[in-house]
């Protein structure tokens, strides 16, 4: 795994309200022996003078933290409203020999010093990472808090041989180490069981230390990591007050019940409680959807004094309801309280007893999110297009064993339903995305998860399947494993184990840079099916990642693709 600490870099782009009206600061510098005509500052490319100078005035309201470029050559400065700073530099000789003029001179040649500390912490994380999380709890805590302090030491310093060094500089900086070493911690408990098989101590040091993180200061809204950290803490914090079941009564949105209440315990300052409540209202919104959201949105107007955040959320609200006005909605089934979904799209010329081939669509996620509206749209082909809301551990708090269920439940629904949809029930298509291609492989190679009730004459297994990055081998870690403690049970939806002859054609795209779910994987689920006499295309998209449907490579193969492979079933 890849790891990358921006710290010596801390803030690339100023700080919220930079650009505005503040005391022009002068950054003049001089380079010699340039490696080329022009430095840039941010984002700003300044020619420099005959003599290797260069001047660049802004009007901040609070300090800035630019990047300077010169060909290879990179270094953090810093500067405040008002003030004047001189640079210079032997670019033959960097970093020898770079100094820097002015009330912040000091806070500058810190920042450079920081920088190699940086590229070593980077080079150590990403080159130790197994063994680090692989350790016991009390060492692996105190080795990020020795990283850590390769930092704040320094740091220290600086404000006991200035003490009137900036203090926006310092409270950010301070912040911001803590934010990026603290991140590790929360990973921490995840990573060891994933590598050793190990649980972490409930309350052994580490829950300790995070028991004790502070966020509810308007302050830190202006350190550019208290997002990222504050996110995957109040995750940590949502997944403990779901994990007892303290609310039972209810049954959709979970997720982000349990993250407004844990928000309105943690915080008591408007500006922070609403800071937060909007990011988790407009996360759930773009990630999960618009449906039944709308006492969390009342709550979030109620407290909300910020009027930029309110409107956006409306705005936001509003889009995606209108999205969802689509002519055919149907509920395919009823789990418990929950009401489940199809949309429905049928082609305008379908005339009165047609039956059309059906694409079904059921969206990725990682069994944890999604929404149907991700596949809105009338079909290219002229078949019936139908998108799929099922439940996720995110919104329903299920595990995908129920996800599974609900999609043989779908399939079953839409051959019942078929003459109604002008459905031909023989032609029925899956196409799935990530998990949501697992669901599609689980509803075609499954036998057991049927829903109570259902009659199981009716088959729910899809015609033909078309599957983008998605998940055949259970066999590793999941996240839900340590829920469940029975791997055989995973094994029972694993689709690399459940190959056998009979199964309906597929058509398999996945990228070779896939580090979701591993290209190797994708292979030899392809190898086994054919060699048990199943019809399988397979397409490798060189270099994609794992949301490969965005790469030009498979943009460029895929529609002729799926064209060929349907044209192949004749029902084009």
């Amino acid at each position: 795994m890849r790891y990358f600490l921006f710290l010596g870099c801390l803030a690339l782009l100023p700080a919220p309200g930079a650009r505005g009206q503040g005391a022009v600061t002068v950054i003049t510098g001089k380079i010699t022996h340039p490696r080329h005509a022009s430095v840039a500052i941010g984002d700003t490319t300044l020619a420099l003078s005959g003599a290797g100078e260069f001047t660049y005035r802004l009007t901040p309201a609070e300090p800035v933290q630019y990047e300077v470029k010169h060909g290879d050559t990179r270094f953090e400065i810093f500067a405040a409203p008002g003030e004047k700073l001189h640079l210079a530099f032997d670019a033959a000789r960097f970093p020898a020999g770079v100094r820097f003029t002015g009330p912040s001179a000091a806070i500058n040649a810190l920042l450079l010093r920081l920088q190699p500390v940086g590229q070593g912490v980077n080079v150590y994380l990403n080159g130790q990472w197994t063994q680090l999380f692989s350790r016991k709890e009390a060492p692996f805590f105190g080795t990020i808090d020795s990283l850590k302090n390769l930092y704040l030491r320094p740091l220290d310093s600086l404000q006991k041989a200035n003490p009137q060094t900036n203090p926006a500089f310092l409270f950010r900086t301070r912040h911001e180490t803590h934010f990026a070493f603290d991140r590790f911690l929360l990973m921490y408990p995840q990573n060891h069981v994933r590598l050793t098989g190990q649980a972490a101590p409930p309350e052994g040091v580490i829950r300790q230390y995070l028991a004790g993180v502070q966020l509810d200061d308007p302050q830190l809204l202006n350190v550019t990591g208290y997002a990222r950290f504050g996110k995957a803490w109040l995750a940590e914090k949502t997944r403990q007050a779901l994990a007892g079941d303290a609310f039972p009564g209810v049954t959709d949105n979970r997720e982000l019940h349990a993250a407004f209440s844990v928000i309105d315990r943690t915080f008591r300052h408007a500006a922070v409680k609403t800071f937060w409540q909007h990011r988790y209202l407009y996360d759930h919104l773009d990630n999960h959807g618009v449906k039944n959201v709308e006492p969390y949105l009342e709550a979030f107007n109620r407290g909300c004094r910020d009027e930029t955040l309110k409107q956006e959320i409306n705005r936001f609200y509003q889009k995606e309801l209108e999205g969802r006005r689509v002519s055919l909605v149907w509920t395919y089934k009823r789990a418990g309280d929950v009401a489940l979904d199809a949309f429905v799209f049928v082609p305008k010329d379908v005339r009165a007893g047609e039956r059309r081939p059906a694409m079904v669509f059921l969206h990725g996620g990682s069994w944890s999110e999604g929404k149907p509206d991700w596949h809105f749209g009338e079909s290219p082909y002229g078949f019936v297009n139908v998108a799929v809301e099922y439940r996720t551990a995110g919104r329903h708090g299920v595990l995908p064993f129920d996800e599974v269920a609900d999609a043989r439940s779908l399939f079953r629904w839409l051959r019942q339903h078929a003459a109604e949809l002008h459905i031909d029930p023989d032609k029925i298509v899956a196409q799935g995305n990530s998990a949501g291609g697992h669901l599609a492989l689980c509803a075609a190679m499954t036998d057991t998860l049927n829903a109570p009730g259902e009659d199981q004459r009716i088959s729910p297994r899809p015609n033909a399947l078309i599957l983008n990055a998605a998940v055949y081998d259970l066999g590793g870690f999941n996240w839900w494993d340590a829920q469940t403690r029975d791997k055989g049970k995973t094994l029972a939806i694993s689709p690399v184990h459940r190959v056998k002859a009979g199964l309906p054609p597929m058509l398999i795209f996945h990228g070779t840079a896939d580090n979701n779910v591993p290209f190797s994987t994708a292979q030899a689920f392809t190898e086994k099916m054919q060699r048990a006499g199943n019809q399988v295309s397979f397409y490798p998209i060189p270099d994609a990642p794992h949301f490969l449907w965005f790469h030009p490579a498979y943009q460029q193969v895929a529609e002729k693709a799926k064209a060929d492979f349907l044209r192949r079933l004749n029902y084009l």
